[in-house]
């Protein structure tokens, strides 16, 4: 890798670093603010920042994050539910 010889991954250069204003933004430009309960929203700003739930947030805290930040006009990264193991596999081959 270090000789640059082809079939090898490229190492890290100077030209792989973004410019300074957009380092660290989400790619839709907008900062990531961690939130683990409803009220964290509140000092969030619509126009600047988005929302990305913790891991550690469960299904009924989660769905009250999302309610809340719709009506703020929040944007949410990971909006998503996770499904139980159970109720997702419902189908039966056979």
């Amino acid at each position: 890798m270090r000789m640059g010889k082809s079939g090898k991954p490229a190492m890290p250069a100077v030209g792989y670093k973004s410019s300074k204003p957009l380092r660290g933004l989400h790619p839709s430009g907008l900062a990531e603010v961690m939130v683990s309960s409803p009220r964290d929203i509140e000092g969030v700003n619509p126009s600047k920042q988005a929302v990305r739930i913790a891991s550690s947030v469960g299904r009924r805290k989660r769905e009250q994050i999302i309610a809340r930040a719709k009506e703020f006009g929040i944007r949410v990264l990971n909006p998503e539910v996770k499904k139980r193991g159970a109720e997702g596999t419902e189908e039966t081959s056979g």
